[in-house]
């Protein structure tokens, strides 16, 4: 929210949502440790945050403008900093930050966007990995096989009809993906699967199951898919609710504008969305 002319009407300019919240494992006891580092350089927007030990991707996740509050840190708790360049697990932010190394819990990376900025494309490719299968005799491991190359089923409801594909690999594919974007497979080695390419689906679910398989029921696999993903940086309608008075001015030039609330504060004597009215005194 933020005032507009004339009162407290939503500007589009203004408006942000969130887009991710980035789960940084920093504990050093932990076999997955991601180490999250905060380093001040000495000129000017060029501080940079950087997780390592970890597959953790910025690049798909964050672009530059976006702004992230951290929390779990010891010196760079609920701070906030502004993207100013996005490389891999490394960021480069344009406020100052606190040096330090953290490596003793989970952080969080709280990331939001302006609407209208940060449009992403970028592509994910599924190659040669593994496939899951059903041995005799061993009680369970599943009977039905699972294959990194993707898999699709339809789902009919009486509200929407949807598309529900799988990938089954030693990593998560789409560990990048969000509810929300827009995703569509370019290209496959499986014909049986051809109906599907060149068609954009929206996200609006992503699970993941973690199994632990015996060595011997694994064994590799050489089909391949290609996906691009597009999340778009979104809009917004505002739609005007209450009529202004046309003076052209914020709150009237008789308030200020809460820009946390969205509404004005007037001054003594009057009140009002836009404090246009004013109060008689007897």
């Amino acid at each position: 929210m933020g005032c507009d002319i004339d009162g407290c009407q939503p500007r589009y300019q203004g408006l942000k949502k969130s887009i991710a919240t980035i789960v940084i494992n920093s504990d050093s006891s932990d076999l997955y440790d991601q180490y999250l580092t905060f380093t001040q350089n000495a000129g000017t927007s060029d501080d940079t945050i950087v997780v390592s030990g970890s597959n953790v991707m910025f690049a798909n996740r964050l672009a530059i403008g976006d702004l992230i509050l951290i929390t779990g840190t010891t010196l760079n708790n609920d701070k906030t900093y502004t993207i100013n360049s996005v490389n891999s697990n490394t960021l480069i932010v344009n406020e100052d930050v606190v040096t330090e190394t953290y490596t003793s819990g989970i952080v969080y990376i709280h990331a939001t966007r302006f609407f209208g900025k940060g449009d992403q494309t970028f592509d994910l490719s599924v190659t040669t990995g593994l496939t899951e299968h059903y041995a005799a005799g061993s009680s369970g491991w599943h009977s039905i096989a699972r294959t990194n190359r993707i898999s699709y089923k339809a789902i009919t409801t009486a509200v929407t009809d949807t598309v529900e594909f799988m990938i089954s690999s030693e990593v998560d594919t789409f560990d990048d993906v969000m509810v929300g974007d827009a995703v569509s497979m370019t290209a496959t080695s499986d014909s049986a699967w051809n109906a599907y390419k060149n068609i954009a689906y929206e996200v609006t679910a992503i699970d993941t199951e973690v199994h632990i398989v015996h060595p011997l029921n694994i064994t590799s696999t050489t089909k391949t898919s290609a996906f691009t993903v597009v999340r778009a940086a979104g809009t917004c309608n505002v739609t005007e609710i209450i009529k202004g008075t046309k003076e052209m001015a914020v709150c009237g030039n008789r308030g200020n504008c809460n820009e946390d609330t969205g509404l004005c504060d007037c001054f003594p004597g009057y009140h009002g969305t836009s404090c246009s009215n004013q109060e008689t005194i007897v």
